[in-house]
């Protein structure tokens, strides 16, 4: 494992992403569970999960919000780790690196993201499957007609006004529960 990896791996478990990650032992396909984090509707009691979600997300809004610094700090801790010092690398080496920089700081962001998306997901389904326990009236109210609409052009057109405002409306409710905000928000 190169420089790279291991700083990549540090700020994967900054993120609470090694939690939830899972890879597959035939194929190699990367995958995130997070069945220990949203439960029928709620934030789960489950300490550690909960914990891994609600302070990644955190440390990870905290550390994309500045992302000039964040570069910075990944520079600084891969040329540590492989003992090397800034003026040593010649400029097609910097200039590699910089390349690396961004691909893994974005990788790992979309992995963050990922994540959010799914837990986002989850408490959408509820939602779906339990109208009564969306908190907004409107969005109840489309949500307990399109579950009681027979014709499927008139539903059609329900999920589509449902689709925005639903989304909207759990990613308001996941950062209440949760207290993570999303990353989706950042620029």
């Amino acid at each position: 494992m190169n420089a790279i990896d291991r700083t990549a791996a540090r700020y994967r478990a900054r993120y609470g992403l090694a939690l939830f990650l899972r890879i597959d032992p035939e194929t190699g396909a990367r995958s995130f569970d997070l069945s220990g984090v949203i439960r029928e509707g709620v934030f789960s009691d489950e300490e550690t999960p909960r914990r891994s979600f609600r302070t990644g997300g955190q440390n990870a809004y905290l550390d994309y919000s500045a992302p000039e610094k964040l570069t910075a700090a990944w520079e600084n801790e891969i040329l540590r780790e492989a003992r090397l010092a800034p003026d040593e690398l010649t400029s097609p080496e910097r200039l590699w690196l910089q390349e690396q920089l961004k691909f893994q700081i974005g990788r790992i962001r979309q992995e963050v993201m990922e994540v959010q998306t799914l837990a986002a997901a989850a408490l959408q389904a509820h939602f779906a499957a339990h109208p009564g326990a969306v908190a907004d009236p409107e969005i109840r109210q489309l949500l307990i007609r399109i579950n009681a609409e027979k014709d499927a052009d008139a539903r059609r057109l329900l999920l589509g006004e449902l689709a925005g405002r639903l989304n909207a409306h759990v990613r308001r409710e996941l950062n209440r529960i949760s207290a993570v905000p999303m990353l989706e928000e950042l620029p």
